[in-house]
């Protein structure tokens, strides 16, 4: 072979041999154990700053409000704020599927660090998010929000308020046309851009679809332990909820993660003295009510039979008046 080639082929060789002691014996090469000891993270440009374009541009709601458009970071202002040696104040750690390598996927952008959730999955139901932007105004009555990172929650217009007005919902509990006083306010207070404080209701993360609510007495109450599943309900257990249906034979009442309750016209007839369910309460109203128990009962109508639910049975009577003991003498 000519003298060239041959050196190639040593070059080679050498270098294939390195390669293999290299990987073979990683663990015992301090240079290795060195670099492999410093936890590192990589900030792609797309999500180092935020760079809202501050002209207004017009979305489909018009004249409501306005929207800001998020624009490409500049190379030159990423060289800027990401030079060597430059101290990085806060980041937000999103994937970890590299770390054998010791390096993690961040973000560095404010609105991503600051914000309340990354996607839909990360809602918890019966949790309370603060400072959450009003992003539209919708035409059913309700309200569209910004969790974070562009996950949108709806605010049902029955859950604007604490006190659902007649012609707020309609027989079945949907949104209907909302009263011009109401109307004025919800404007006021749920402007594009003011922040307002939500809690969840239900998510589904497959669908990216979760319900809030903004109800005072829902956002004040069982913070620490609202109501979220069936297994964990206590007889006794005093909660706030929502009316979801009024009937002849009474109401249901919903907490969170759709766990509901009925409350039998016999019980608020006797219990409250209330004759007519239709004329004392409104789908939309906040409720306190007791638990008075909780059943777990086998599905006869499915062939297997395996099938179970829940029967939560509810008191509006709060305080249970003990029975005083009578000693005769």
């Amino acid at each position: 072979l000519p003298p060239n080639e041959s050196t190639s082929i040593d070059n080679e060789e050498a270098i294939a041999k390195m390669d293999k002691d290299l990987s073979n014996n990683l663990l015992s090469n301090s240079e290795y154990k060195a670099a492999s000891s410093v936890s590192t993270a990589y900030v792609h440009i797309s999500k180092s700053l935020d760079t809202n374009d501050p002209k207004a541009k017009k979305g489909k709601q018009g004249n409501q409000g306005k929207s800001t458009v998020k624009q490409r970071t500049p190379e030159a202002l990423f060289a800027r704020h990401f030079s060597i040696n430059t101290r990085i104040s806060s980041l937000r750690i999103l994937s970890t599927s590299n770390m054998l390598d010791n390096i993690a996927s961040c973000a560095t952008a404010k609105s991503i660090v600051d914000a309340h959730v990354l996607t839909h999955a990360d809602i918890v139901t019966g949790t309370i998010y603060k400072d959450v932007p009003v992003m539209q105004l919708l035409e059913s009555g309700g309200v569209l929000v910004d969790l974070g990172v562009g996950t949108k929650g709806i605010v049902p217009s029955m859950h604007l308020f604490d006190k659902a007005s007649h012609g707020s919902v309609d027989s079945a509990g949907n949104d209907a046309v909302i009263s011009g006083y109401r109307q004025q306010i919800r404007q006021a207070k749920y402007k594009i851009g003011n922040m307002v404080t939500v809690r969840c209701l239900t998510v589904d993360a497959a669908s990216r679809h979760c319900v809030l609510t903004a109800k005072k007495t829902l956002l004040a109450n069982n913070v620490e332990d609202p109501i979220v599943d069936y297994p964990s309900i206590e007889a006794g257990q005093v909660a706030a909820g929502f009316i979801s249906k009024v009937d002849d034979t009474g109401l249901t009442v919903t907490f969170y993660n759709n766990v509901h309750g009925r409350v039998t016209s016999r019980s608020l007839a006797a219990e409250l003295g209330v004759e007519d369910v239709k004329l004392n309460y409104t789908v939309g109203d906040v409720v306190m009510a007791r638990v008075v128990g909780c059943e777990r009962r086998r599905n006869r109508h499915e062939n297997n039979g395996d099938e179970y639910y829940y029967q939560l049975k509810l008191s509006l009577k709060t305080v249970v008046e003990e029975e005083k003991k009578v000693e005769e003498k």
